[in-house]
C-alpha cells in the first residue's frame, strides 16, 4: 500500500513538472495626441506584465513642438499593471487631449491631466475589459506634477482624478493619493480621466474639514 501511494505521489509530481509554465504576457502601450486611438501613435512601447511603462525624456522627440513642453513635464510618470486585465494580446492606448502646452479644459475646468484610456485586445477596442482585478496605477512624481500644475495654472491643494462623462465627473472606481513625493491614481476601469481640483470638479474631498481639525488637535 505504501509503495502504491508513493507511486501516485511521484506520478503527480512528474505531471506537475510537465505542465507548461505560463509566461508573463507582454503589454503594448500606445500614446496618442488627441481624443482618438485611430491616429498614429506618438509613443509605442512594450513591457512585461508587472513592468511599468515610464515616460522618458527621449519619448518627447516625436511629440508636436506645440505640445512638447507639456509632454516633457510627464517625464518620469508611469503606468503600471501588475496583471494583464484579460487574455490575448493586450494594448493600452493613452490619448492625451492637449491644446498647445496645456491639457484641454473640460466644462471650463482647468486640468493638470486630461487623457482617455482604452484597452485593445487582439487589435480591437474592448470596452468591457476592466482593471478591477488589478488596478492600473498612474504615478506622477512631484517634480513632474509641479510642472503640470504650472501649465494648468492650478495649485496642489485638493488634487484628484475623476472619470469624465460628458462634463460630469465621478470618482467612483478611481482612488487618488496626493503624497509629498508623488501623485497616484488607481484606476479600476478604462475611460476618460480628468485631473484637477476636487472643488472645481464638484467632488467632495475624501478628508473633510472637521476631520482635518481633529487630526490637527492630535499634534498640539
Amino acid at each position: 500500500m505504501k509503495h502504491f501511494i508513493r507511486h501516485i505521489i511521484t506520478t503527480l509530481f512528474l505531471l506537475t513538472l510537465a505542465l507548461p509554465i505560463e509566461a508573463f504576457a507582454d503589454i503594448e502601450w500606445h500614446v496618442h495626441a488627441g481624443q482618438s486611438s485611430q491616429t498614429s501613435a506618438l509613443i509605442t512601447k512594450s513591457t512585461g506584465e508587472g513592468e511599468a511603462f515610464v515616460f522618458d525624456e527621449g519619448d518627447c522627440q516625436s511629440i508636436p513642438s506645440s505640445s512638447r513642453d507639456l509632454v516633457s513635464a510627464l517625464t518620469g510618470s508611469s503606468f503600471l499593471l501588475n496583471q494583464s486585465p484579460t487574455s490575448g494580446m493586450v494594448a493600452i492606448h493613452i490619448m492625451l487631449d492637449m491644446n498647445g502646452n496645456k491639457f484641454s479644459p473640460i466644462a471650463g475646468k482647468s486640468l493638470f491631466l486630461n487623457m482617455k484610456i482604452e484597452v485593445h485586445v487582439n487589435g480591437s477596442h474592448n470596452d468591457a475589459v476592466s482593471f478591477a482585478r488589478s488596478p492600473l496605477l498612474v504615478t506622477v512624481p512631484s517634480a513632474s506634477l509641479s510642472d503640470l500644475l504650472s501649465c494648468a495654472g492650478i495649485s496642489r491643494d485638493g488634487l484628484i482624478c475623476a472619470y469624465n462623462d460628458g462634463g460630469m465627473f465621478s470618482a467612483t472606481g478611481i482612488t487618488s493619493s496626493n503624497m509629498t513625493s508623488r501623485f497616484e491614481a488607481s484606476l479600476e476601469k478604462q475611460g476618460h480621466i480628468a485631473g484637477g481640483n476636487s472643488k472645481d470638479l464638484g467632488i467632495e474631498s475624501s478628508v473633510k474639514a472637521s476631520s482635518w481639525h481633529k487630526i490637527k488637535l492630535l499634534f498640539k
